[in-house]
């Protein structure tokens, strides 16, 4: 009984009063500790996996956002490509009224004339009166040539405004070319940087996620994988906006 596990010592504490002999194991402390650590961490992944529901819902707003204002973009630029093409219409309709008003003045001069010639033929006195008529008739002109002018005037306004116009369409034009090209040279940039390459953080439709390291790049499926602190990170590479080394 030299090596025996029994022991008769004074009663220790935390034992019940009525027990004479007892086993002692010294792994009791140790589980005992091992469970409150356990239950810190169990503890510690709940408050982080709440966390990352709270970045996955801000995420997911501001890639709303941002679709509101793509879709609010393509729709102002239809329609000023719609007003484009409206005053277009309008001024080939006014060029076409000023031709047919045109046409009608050179067939009445040339109709006056001809009447004029054949008027030769009448006394003086008939000749008058007809020269009259016909000094009526040269100022009924300068009033067409001077609408004509006005006409030409609104329509060179039209032409400069469309002038205008298109210039400001090509410049949403090229801001949107901008943007598109300042993503793809992101995922550009990242592909030809090697594994593990160290990466601080990376903006993803406005919202900023703390990472360690480029891991890997796809560029047929268009996406990238980043180590962090939480696990694997997965970004589409068309929704980065910047990137912090």
């Amino acid at each position: 009984m030299e090596h025996s596990k029994v022991h008769h010592n004074d009663k220790p504490t935390g034992f019940p009063a009525n027990q004479d002999r007892f086993v002692w194991n010294p792994y009791v402390e140790f589980i005992r500790e091992q469970n409150d650590v356990n239950a810190e961490m169990m503890a510690a992944i709940d408050k982080l996996e709440r966390l990352c529901v709270k970045i996955l819902d801000v995420v997911s707003k501001q890639q709303q956002v941002h679709r509101n204002r793509y879709l609010h973009l393509r729709d102002r630029i239809w329609e000023v490509h719609e007003k484009l093409r409206s005053e277009s219409i309008r001024q080939d309709a006014i060029r076409e009224e000023l031709g047919k008003q045109g046409e009608a003045v050179f067939r009445l001069r040339k109709s006056i004339q001809n009447h004029r010639m054949s008027m030769r033929e009448f006394t003086y006195n008939q000749y008058d009166d007809l020269h009259d008529v016909l000094d009526m008739l040269d100022r009924i002109s300068a009033d067409h040539a001077k609408i004509g002018e006005m006409h030409e005037k609104v329509i060179n306004k039209l032409e400069e405004q469309d002038v205008q116009r298109k210039r400001e369409s090509e410049e949403v034009e090229k801001s949107i070319g901008k943007i598109l090209l300042a993503k793809k040279s992101i995922g550009a940039l990242l592909a030809t940087l090697p594994p593990t390459y160290p990466i601080q953080q990376i903006v993803l439709e406005g919202g900023t996620i703390d990472v360690d390291h480029l891991l890997n790049v796809d560029e047929h499926k268009g996406v990238a994988y980043f180590s962090s602190p939480t696990g694997i990170v997965t970004a589409s590479i068309e929704k980065l906006d910047a990137i912090h080394w």
